[in-house]
């Protein structure tokens, strides 16, 4: 009998490559659930104080198209089921809780990750009103330098006139110091929460895969 059900097993190139796919799919999703909630963390423990430059480089302004790669996973899954010959089925126990477990991450992820994440995105790139810039202040003595460094380069009749500093649109002024409001490290709170748990649900799935008949 074990022969018998051996020799029933899908095999085959093809088979293996999306075999590798799926679990590939699987994986870099866990990933981006780690990263997603390390970066959160970090952005928390920063609290009032200045937004460090990596976590503002990882909260940039757009999707996070690589965390939709979970969606290739029934994908995979389907085709191999329908590659394995009938040796696996889709009322299978382990396949029907691994679709369960599939649709509550995903679920999840859209409903609160995905939305946590993108107001994130919105705060530090200056799209809400929600990020503070704290301006640096010269000190006394470099603002009188400045001032008798103007007053020698000002033309005659002008020296009544104060220097205008103007920024490019879009643009904080040179000295800035990004910080975040209340909401957005709420924003980061939920989507860290919500990470661990797609996390751990990604994790069971794994495991009901790796323990199959």
């Amino acid at each position: 009998m074990p022969q018998l059900v051996a020799a029933t097993l899908p095999s085959g190139p093809a088979y293996t490559v999306v075999l590798l796919c799926h679990v590939a799919a699987v994986l870099v999703g866990m990933v981006t659930m780690v990263a997603g909630a390390a970066f959160s963390l970090r952005l928390l423990a920063a609290g009032d104080g200045p937004v460090p430059p990596s976590v503002r480089s990882y909260f940039s302004p757009g999707t996070n198209w690589v965390g939709r790669v979970l969606y290739l996973v029934p994908v995979l899954g389907a085709a191999l089921l329908a590659m394995s010959g009938g040796a696996y089925r889709v009322g299978s126990d382990w396949v029907l809780t691994g679709i369960g477990l599939w649709v509550t991450a995903i679920g999840l992820a859209e409903a609160v990750l995905w939305p946590a994440e993108q107001r994130v995105r919105r705060v530090l790139g200056g799209s809400v009103p929600a990020a503070t810039t704290t301006a640096v202040t010269p000190s006394a003595d470099a603002t009188a330098a400045a001032t008798r460094s103007a007053d020698v380069a000002t033309p005659a009749g002008a020296a009544g006139d104060p220097p205008v500093v103007t920024a490019a649109p879009g643009r904080e002024p040179s000295g800035a110091v990004l910080r975040v409001s209340a909401a957005a490290r709420q924003a980061a709170r939920t989507m860290c929460l919500s990470s661990l748990a797609v996390l751990a649900l990604l994790a069971a799935g794994t495991a009901v895969m790796l323990a199959k008949p």
